[in-house]
């Protein structure tokens, strides 16, 4: 789905290093049955909030990674 495409897209561009830490924590998550509700949606509001800040302070182009 949508969410499957955004993360392999998040993940791809990530420094290597970077891309080993999501990685294992994803996959730790998974094998725990993942993360309340509630502590999920606080995350999305933080990651959205900080991408919206970097695109409008011209630190990133999102028209590069979502097209």
């Amino acid at each position: 789905g949508a969410g499957a495409e955004i993360k392999n897209k998040i993940i791809t561009n990530l420094p290597t290093r970077m891309k080993i830490i999501v990685s294992d924590t994803l996959k730790s998550l998974e094998e725990e049955g993942g993360v309340p509700t509630e502590e999920t949606y606080d995350a999305r509001k933080n990651i959205t909030r900080r991408i919206r800040e970097l695109a409008k302070g011209g630190k990133l182009d999102l028209k590069k990674y979502l097209t």
